[in-house]
């Protein structure tokens, strides 16, 4: 959202990427891919993101042949202290469009397989730095395209990212079919079982999606996201206590972590909903007060906290403390109107 923001999204995006060993390269030179896209990312406000420079790196350019193709009238003097990549990468910007494309053409054609392959896993960690920009979907497909061209069709993590891709755009379609590519390499990859069922779940084949991550939850209990996505789909299904018991099964496994908040609010605001719908007041306040714990006292999702709390209290039979929550939001949050009839409903039922 911010400068701030930004740069440590990519760095935690690209250093949380493990797959030197997917890709079959040397850790070594992951250090250069990183750093040139950084320096791409964090130094131009565009979203283009040049990657011309990792031609130094991925696999020596073949000096004499960039020079072939660069116009000697537009010679420049280059900064010898910088790296060997960094400066033919300045030079490969200046070639004209055709002259470019002669020379990825005639460098592709000159590359070994080791070097397709490091060629691909740049493509990879360029489509990482573009999915985390908004907008940046279409260029992320297109790059997770070329690793899969460069790398091989059967480059797992590239079509695990190109189905999330996929999905953000509303190519549902074609998400699946990635995953179902995936599951012809890896049959026992349950991540591919968790995938199926977003996209299931996106097409409204809500049953389907509820059985495909099922799959994902027995073959691998470790990871939070599948329950708390269940939990969703049950709950979309009307079947809140399920949902309930998902949802807190997620805030189980996850509440420990750094920072769990970012999920840990979403996830709490649907169990709620949940519980509000089995009538379990107490549990709403209960968790209720768990929220309160982790946001500011404003904003929307604060209103509809406290909403839910007068509510709950109401129910409860705790009128005054109902009214007192509920004319504080009245007297001290920005609402919309409907939002305002709302409350003023509510306040009039807790006193009556």
């Amino acid at each position: 959202e911010t400068e701030d923001d930004f740069k440590p999204i990519i760095y935690f995006e690209l250093e949380n990427y493990q797959y030197e060993s997917e890709f079959k390269l040397d850790t070594p030179k992951r250090g250069k891919y990183i750093t040139v896209l950084l320096l791409s990312a964090l130094s131009d406000d565009s979203i283009d993101i040049d990657l011309t420079a990792f031609f130094g790196c991925l696999h020596p350019p073949n000096q004499s042949l960039l020079s072939s193709l660069y116009p000697p009238s537009n010679s420049t003097s280059t900064n010898n202290n910088q790296p060997k990549f960094l400066r033919i990468g300045e030079q490969f910007q200046l070639l004209s469009t055709e002259s470019r494309s002669t020379f990825i053409k005639k460098s592709f054609d000159q590359m070994s397989k080791s070097e397709r392959i490091e060629a691909g896993y740049a493509h990879f960690l360029r489509a990482i730095v573009y999915s985390t920009l908004s907008g940046g979907s279409h260029l992320a497909l297109d790059d997770y395209s070329q690793t899969l061209l460069y790398s091989g069709k059967t480059c797992l993590p590239a079509l695990k990212n190109r189905s999330l891709s996929k999905l953000v755009v509303k190519d549902i379609q074609g998400a699946k079919n990635d995953v179902e590519a995936g599951m012809k390499v890896d049959k026992d990859d349950m991540e591919l079982w968790y995938m199926m069922g977003n996209c299931l779940e996106e097409e409204g084949r809500l049953e389907e999606a509820e059985e495909a991550l099922g799959k994902a939850i027995e073959g691998k209990k470790g990871e939070g996201k599948y329950w708390n996505n269940r939990g969703w789909v049950r709950q979309r299904r009307g079947n809140h206590r399920g949902a309930v018991e998902d949802f807190e099964k997620f805030l189980e496994m996850e509440g420990r972590k750094e920072k769990w908040e970012k999920w840990g609010v979403p996830v709490l605001m649907n169990k709620i909903r949940s519980e509000e719908a089995l009538e379990e007041w107490s549990e709403v306040l209960r968790d209720v007060e768990r929220v309160e714990k982790m946001i500011k006292e404003q904003g929307e999702v604060y209103v509809e906290l406290m909403t839910k709390k007068g509510n709950a209290l109401s129910k409860m039979g705790r009128s005054e403390e109902a009214a007192e929550c509920l004319k504080g939001i009245l007297i001290n949050q920005p609402l919309s109107e409907e939002k305002s009839e709302e409350v003023s409903q509510l306040l009039k039922e807790a006193n009556q």
